[in-house]
């Protein structure tokens, strides 16, 4: 990797961190929206899949179980890597998925639509894909349909980083002013006058003693 490259990844990889989704589930909204993926485009398989550096978790499937593999061996990662959609009629004879695990062992994927999403254009931390055991099965406009709602995941994960950015800005608020609240208590207790001065030795704070 170049150094803008490697750079690159590591804001994605933040940025995923930042939106706690390998530990902070399970989400109800994604789930709605894999499961609305499959239906609107047909397929009989949708999952929304997260990369970390090494790593592909599935957050939510179609068909109830999640699960985490290597990321060389996930489907999504052309998608993620070029951050565009990626569509393929036959995964079987496509040299970008002929060896990946879904395709060579169950459920043996066939037809396979990826788009990327995140809470930020141009940062993906995961993709939205649609795929059917047989060949052929997703149009154009599956395609549009799928990125459409990609789109409506992306919504959420701004949605949700906005969220926890405001509740770790609170709880930082709120731990400072217990560390204030205890300086003073311990300040005020100290049975000496204690004076608190600036650089040019002006008094601006003192205890009770003095």
């Amino acid at each position: 990797m170049t150094e803008h490259t490697n750079a690159s990844e590591q804001q994605r990889l933040e940025a995923l961190f930042e939106l706690d989704l390998l530990d902070g589930g399970p989400f109800i909204e994604i789930d709605r929206l894999v499961n609305l993926a499959a239906e609107i485009c047909g397929g009989n398989l949708a999952a929304f899949t997260v990369h970390d550096a090494d790593t592909a978790h599935q957050i939510s499937s179609s068909w109830g179980q999640v699960d985490t593999i290597p990321r060389s061996e996930c489907m999504c990662s052309p998608s993620l890597e070029a951050n565009m959609t990626v569509h393929t009629e036959d995964a079987r004879v496509d040299e970008r998925f002929v060896a990946m695990r879904y395709v060579v062992q169950p459920p043996h994927v066939r037809s396979f639509i990826s788009v990327p999403a995140g809470a930020e254009p141009g940062q993906p931390i995961g993709a939205l894909a649609v795929g059917d055991t047989h060949p052929g099965r997703f149009s154009q406009r599956d395609i549009e349909r799928l990125e459409r709602v990609a789109e409506l995941i992306s919504a959420f994960l701004l949605q949700r980083r906005t969220a926890l950015r405001a509740m770790r800005a609170a709880t930082k608020t709120g731990e400072e002013r217990q560390r204030h609240n205890l300086h003073q208590l311990i300040f005020e207790a100290i049975q000496e006058g204690v004076n608190v001065h600036t650089p040019d030795g002006d008094v601006i704070e003192m205890n009770a003693a003095c």
